[in-house]
């Protein structure tokens, strides 16, 4: 007879703040893009119009990726010693 491994609780805190705390600041570093592309182009002087596009293209980029990112670690927090899978069951009922 086998046994779900679990966490502590005291562990599942750590790492659900963990995940958690990350996740804000994903959160908070896409907001801060918003104010470093107007520096970007504003800093460019004269050839702010040779890069606006660009770097309007570059902060999408970047604000999907801190949102896929952010999301995830939200999600990791949210799941984090809330569910388990007997692995023996599973293979046990696939005929191997």
């Amino acid at each position: 007879m086998t046994r779900a491994i679990r966490m502590t609780d005291e562990v599942a805190r750590k790492v659900t703040r963990l995940f958690r705390r990350t996740s804000e600041s994903l959160q908070g570093a896409r907001g801060d893009l918003r104010g470093m592309r107007g520096d970007l182009v504003e800093g460019a002087g004269e050839f702010a119009s040779l890069i606006d596009g660009s770097a309007r293209e570059f902060q999408g980029c970047w604000r999907a990726t801190l949102d896929v990112y952010g999301d995830s670690a939200a999600v990791i927090a949210g799941n984090t010693n809330a569910q388990h899978v007997d692995l023996l069951k599973i293979d046990g009922a696939s005929g191997d």
